[in-house]
């Protein structure tokens, strides 16, 4: 009977001919998590008075109310809520960038994707009238607050 053996017993191989095993018969997937491919808000401020939020969201099936930063992994939607004004839904695509940086993250209504390389920093900024932009990594990109 063969046993488990632990892949760095393995040849290279032999680990190669595993995964695609894994991925021929599970569809096994393997995404590595890394902070240098997520992000993080740095700073949330409304001009005009003062406002709290909440980040919700997360990986689909394991979303949560404030989750902790850095956001990500690709595929993961979150939305960063504002009592009185609306939310922001916004969605980590991954490495579908077109334009400068290696990551990028869809926000909902913005004007294009806002991207970023290594562990990206996203400033947002929201003026009364419900308009936002994000800021503080490779390219800049403005939208609309969704009105509750």
């Amino acid at each position: 009977m063969a046993g488990i053996v632990h892949p760095r017993i393995l040849g290279l191989a032999q680990c190669s001919y595993w995964y695609k095993l894994l991925q021929t018969v599970y569809q096994f997937q393997f995404s590595p998590v890394s902070s240098l491919n997520m992000f993080t808000i740095t700073s949330v401020t409304v001009s005009g008075t003062s406002r709290s939020y909440i980040i919700l969201g997360g990986q689909p099936g394991k979303e949560v109310i404030g989750p902790v930063s850095p956001f990500g992994p690709q595929g993961s939607v979150y939305q960063l809520c504002i009592p009185g004004l609306g939310f922001i839904k916004f969605t980590d695509v991954g490495p579908k960038v077109s334009g400068p940086g290696d990551w990028a993250v869809q926000f909902a209504s913005a004007s294009a994707t806002w991207n970023y390389s290594g562990g990206g920093e996203a400033k947002i900024a929201i003026d009364n009238a419900g308009n936002f932009t994000v800021s503080g990594g490779a390219n800049n990109v403005t939208g609309k607050v969704t009105p509750w």
